[in-house]
């Protein structure tokens, strides 16, 4: 007992002694002991937060009509008119979708069309227009490797969390719900988890710049790795558009399976070392 009253009056004077020496300081009013980079980040949180979203997905319970929840993701608001983006596995086969904003309104969306070979959907919420806050896309095809990014989102159910990190690579490609790949994809070092899909990767300007979507598995283990994939926004843009004018995004393909050009194939055909291209595997 004596020993943690001497460590909490200890603990005391170290506070009060620490407290006492930096309000003695100049201008040491808590808003000029940040860095310019951290006002910015938290400038571009604060304005972007409201237009993030927690979503919940629900399914019919057996046996009655009572609902239990059985997913999450994060989404965000791209219009005045309530629409909403995501990811399509966010949203996929649920009964129920539950979005919860900024402001703590809990609604009800419902589904406006979805693209499972981009993994996007569009979803709608009933709002004044005055409760919606948009958030601008930015042009992916400018984004340098290297540019300091920000994810948002609800990862693991802890709602409105910001990760820093930067554009680990440009152009890489994933695999859709389809089995069709995903070109043009951004690969970031900031931290994604479950629960973070679906909402927008950010350049420093507020701007979206992806959407938040795959994450490497290290040991199995569905938690972040350092390798987070986001689907590019001016994919976003288009599939957006498509839905809304045309309910549905149809796509021109090459109907072929490819194999990647490495020293095998180079070495078996006498190929140039250095050579570009697709092998054909199958048509």
């Amino acid at each position: 007992i004596i020993g943690s009253l001497a460590l909490i009056i200890f603990g005391f004077i170290l506070g009060g002694a620490f407290s006492t020496s930096v309000a003695d300081q100049p201008g040491s009013a808590r808003a000029e002991l940040i860095t310019e980079a951290e006002r910015l980040y938290a400038d571009v949180y604060n304005r972007v937060a409201p237009s993030v979203v927690s979503i919940t997905t629900s399914s019919r319970g057996s046996g009655d009509d009572s609902f239990f929840a059985d997913g999450s993701g994060s989404g965000f608001v791209v219009d005045q008119q309530g629409h909403i983006v995501t990811n399509f596995h966010v949203i996929d086969s649920a009964e129920r979708i539950e979005i919860n904003m900024f402001d703590g309104t809990i609604v009800e969306a419902q589904v406006i069309g979805t693209d499972p070979d981009s993994d996007l959907a569009v979803i709608k919420v009933n709002l004044p227009a005055d409760r919606l806050f948009p958030v601008p896309l930015g042009n992916s095809d400018d984004l340098l490797v290297g540019q300091s990014v920000l994810a948002m989102g609800n990862p693991f159910n802890k709602d409105w969390t910001l990760t820093y990190g930067i554009v680990s690579a440009l152009n890489r490609t994933i695999i859709g719900l389809n089995n069709y790949s995903i070109g043009g994809v951004i690969q970031t070092d900031a931290a994604i988890n479950p629960g973070n899909s679906g909402g927008p990767l950010l350049n420093l300007r507020g701007e979206v710049i992806g959407v938040n979507s795959q994450i490497e598995l290290l040991n199995g283990a569905r938690q972040n790795a350092g390798v987070g994939y986001a689907i590019p926004s001016n994919l976003v843009a288009r599939v957006f558009s498509d839905i809304i004018n045309f309910g549905q995004v149809q796509y021109s393909y090459i109907g072929i399976t490819n194999r990647p050009i490495d020293l095998n194939l180079i070495d078996e055909f006498n190929l140039p070392n250095n050579i570009q291209g697709v092998a054909v595997r199958q048509v």
